[in-house]
Parts: C-alpha cells; structure tokens; sequence
C-alpha cells in the first residue's frame, strides 16, 4: 500500500480508532469482524472489477469502506450481516456510477442497505464513546487526512456549524460541551461526509453540500426515524450532488 495515499492513511486511523474501541471494550474477538469486514470488501471489489473488466489495483477503498463497516455495524452482529454489508459497500462501488466515479458513499450505502434488508440498526458502537481523555483524540486523527491533508473542510465544518445549530433552534436552548462533542457526529463528519469520490471538488458546492446534508439529516430524524438520519442525509447529498463534482 501506498503510504503517501490519503485512503492508506485514514485506514491506519480507522484500525487505530477499532483498536482503541477493542481495549475500551476488552473484547479481542471484535478483530474477528474487522477480518471478515476487510477481507470481504477486498474479495468483492476485486470481484467486481474483473466483471467489468477493469485492470487489477491496490484495494485502498475497499480497505478503507471495510474498516468503516467494521466501525459501524454490531460487534454481536452474526458474520452474514457483516459480508452483505461489505458486498452491497463494493456493488454500489462499483456498478452505481456516473462517468468515472461512483456516486454513493461505498460504506455509507452498504451498511444502510444491509441495515433495511437484514432489519438491524447502525450501530456506530466503535465511535459512540468515545467522548473522554484520550479517546476523543484518538477519534478526531482521521482530521490529519480529510481536514489537513484532503483540505476538505469547506464541507466538514458548514455541516457541524448548521447541524448543531438547528439542533440548538429545534430544542430552544443553547448545546452543552458534551452534545458538541458528539463522537458520532465527528466521526461521520471526519471520515465519511469528506470522502473525496462522491463529493464537490469546487469550494462553493462543497459548502452547499456540507450545508444540504446537516438540514437533511435533522428531517430525517423526525420524518424517518427508523433510518439513521446521517447516513441518510449523506447518500442524499451524494445522489444531488453527483454531477456537480
């Protein structure tokens, strides 16, 4: 793998992040699900590419929808669900596309779509706790690569001002540190809303689309409670947005 490929590098901070979620927990058998999660990604995507015939190349996306997967489905999830999920992740990947891109979010509609057709909801057990001294640090790394790196915060930081701004409008009051500190909001917003593939490249729609998707994922939340509201709202904007780039 290529280490200077910022996918190779937010993989490095997704395994850091699983690992710290594996000593929180004190489970080593959750490295289970994060084979099967990687390996199955891997293993379709190159299935994938050789139905459409396209040259054989490192597997950094797959890796990288892999540990998202792994971040994001159930620890107690039997291991069907997590091969389906990485299936469907490198469908979408590879036969949802416009030009020479995909259009959806790979990990975002595989595990949404596995959530719908196997009746379980996203998890997101990896991320949601990490709110204290030093998991939080470990869970904001991915913003070496997608804030600093990738320079994507023109969509990262319109979507954390507006979502939690109309959170703060809808409750009548003013956000605590902690609710500002949501750790499934930094991780959706550091690693999965950036992803460069199926978002604007110009300043000016990555904004709109950073905006799009915070005033989505709030209606969602009311109107469609029994879908995770961010990952929605994120595979909407990609569907929008996807010949804007």
């Amino acid at each position: 793998m290529n280490l200077k490929d910022p996918r190779t590098q937010l993989s490095w901070t997704l395994i850091l992040i699983f690992l710290s979620a594996s000593f929180f927990y004190k489970d080593i058998s959750l490295l289970k699900n994060l084979a099967i999660s990687i390996s199955s990604a891997v293993i379709f995507d190159f299935l994938f590419l050789k139905l459409r015939k396209v040259e054989l190349f490192p597997p950094a996306a797959a890796i990288t929808s892999g540990l998202i997967i792994s971040l994001l489905i159930s620890p107690t999830a039997p291991f069907y669900e997590i091969i389906v999920a990485s299936g469907l992740a490198m469908l979408a990947k590879n036969f949802i596309r416009f030009s020479k891109g995909h259009i959806f979010n790979p990990a975002g509609i595989g595990i949404l779509l596995s959530a719908l057709i196997l009746n379980h909801s996203v998890s997101w057990w990896a991320v949601s706790f990490q709110q204290t001294f030093p998991f939080l640090l470990i869970l904001i790394s991915p913003i070496l690569v997608s804030i600093i790196r990738m320079r994507r915060h023109m969509i990262t930081i319109p979507f954390i001002v507006v979502y939690f701004l109309l959170i703060s409008i809808i409750n009548h009051k003013s956000l605590s540190i902690s609710q500002l500190l949501d750790p499934t909001v930094l991780f959706f917003s550091l690693v999965m809303l950036p992803e460069p593939m199926t978002t604007p490249n110009k300043k000016t729609l990555q904004i709109i689309f950073g905006f799009f998707v915070a005033l989505f994922a709030i209606i969602s939340s009311k109107f469609f409670a029994s879908i995770d509201p961010l990952i929605f709202a994120l595979l909407a904007g990609n569907l929008l947005f996807y010949r804007l780039k």
